[in-house]
């Protein structure tokens, strides 16, 4: 299994990681824990060694005309009682960016990836599939009344991999005007 994501920074991984341990402790939740914090561009999807190497030459060549982009990230939010999570502000770059990535995708791996037809709302994810509903409404009730924000730039999109039961950045894809970054 592999995604694409725009990860976090550090400092927002480091309070998301917070964030998930509290989940954890308070209602078991362990779901998120599995992966860093990130921004979903493609959803998880199956391939073969083969196509992988043709997704990675596909995003090699995808961030070739990007620039680097600014996120803000704040308040909190949830979808039907099974995810909470950090707010990414409007961003007119990142919708653009993931609405040329999933078509390209779509266009080149079309077994892979389905063209999207919810709107695109892009978010990090604190709490996933595993909130008891017995504990959602005190746990968002928590969450909304934590005032964060922060702000980072992404330089890069990552590929993750599913390994045994974690999600590993495979590779990283530098966006423009990164050259010698890490």
């Amino acid at each position: 299994m592999f995604f694409i994501a725009i990860l976090a920074s550090e400092e927002v991984e480091e309070q998301v990681s917070q964030y998930k341990h509290w989940m954890k402790e308070h209602y078991g939740c362990k779901v998120a824990m599995k992966s860093p914090a990130h921004i979903t561009l493609v959803a998880p999807f199956s391939t073969d060694p083969d196509t992988i190497k043709k997704v990675e030459a596909l995003l090699e060549n995808f961030v070739q005309e990007l620039s680097p982009i600014d996120i803000a990230v704040g308040g909190f939010g949830a979808f039907d009682k099974r995810v909470i999570f950090l707010e990414v502000k409007e961003n007119y770059l990142l919708n653009q960016c993931y609405k040329n990535l999933v078509h390209e995708m779509h266009r080149m791996f079309p077994e892979l990836v389905k063209e999207e037809k919810r709107p695109f709302h892009p978010h990090i994810t604190i709490a996933n599939r595993d909130i008891p509903l017995s504990g959602f409404k005190d746990a968002f009730a928590y969450f909304s009344s934590i005032d964060y924000k922060a702000q980072f730039n992404a330089h890069k999109i990552t590929l993750l991999q599913l390994e045994p039961g974690k999600w590993k950045t495979k590779a990283d894809f530098l966006l423009k005007g990164n050259d010698g970054l890490k």
